[in-house]
């Protein structure tokens, strides 16, 4: 399914089930309800995620453009959300499967809630934002990598970002706390690169 006619889905409320491919190419998609993709869910234009709304992935979903969440996003157990473009979480992320966050034009920007669970895994190529009322809790895997030795990923901190004592954190790439972040570290940092710390480091 398309939505190439730019048919206005503003304020419909209801459950959106996939099993097939969505592909959103043009204007605004407003989710006040559910939608569950069990296959290929592709933005190519905006959406967002109301304080009722809510998107439960459950296999592919790959954001070329611009997310902002405003209510819940579950990633479930082995399934992949890919980032090229920007995911602005203003609510509550919670990843059980693969969140990648692409090199150079992936942006994630987190306002408050991102959970990482025991079994869930974070690629970051790209940016990585944990701001200022921001809190990022991992409990499991979270690999700040490089492209290249030009192309890092970054992972700055100006919020709470918490690696609790099943996290693992690998960085390969640039990791900032910055003046008035605060990164808590109960599990296990492992430093291949830079790790820059202005604030406080516990």
């Amino acid at each position: 399914a398309t939505n190439s006619d730019s048919v206005d889905l503003t304020n419909i409320t209801g459950h959106i089930l996939n099993n097939g491919t969505v592909i959103h190419k043009l204007r605004q998609l407003t989710n006040n309800g559910l939608v569950t993709n069990n296959n290929i869910f592709t933005n190519k234009d905006s959406i967002t995620i109301s304080a009722t709304g809510v998107i439960i992935n459950k296999n592919a979903l790959t954001n070329d453009s611009l997310i902002t969440n405003n209510g819940t996003i579950q990633n479930y157990f082995t399934k992949t959300i890919t980032n090229n473009r920007t995911i602005i979480n203003n609510a509550l992320i919670n990843n059980s499967g693969i969140f990648n966050n692409t090199h150079t034009t992936g942006v994630l920007d987190n306002n408050l809630t991102f959970n990482n669970k025991s079994n869930g895994t974070i690629n970051n190529f790209g940016i990585s934002n944990i701001k200022t009322n921001g809190t990022f809790s991992n409990r499991g895997t979270f690999n700040n990598s490089k492209t290249s030795n030009s192309i890092l990923g970054s992972l700055n901190i100006i919020g709470l970002f918490n690696n609790h004592d099943s996290g693992t954190i690998v960085n390969t790439a640039y990791i900032e706390n910055k003046t008035n972040g605060t990164f808590t570290n109960p599990g296990t940092l492992d430093n291949r690169l830079t790790l820059v710390n202005n604030s406080t480091f516990t």
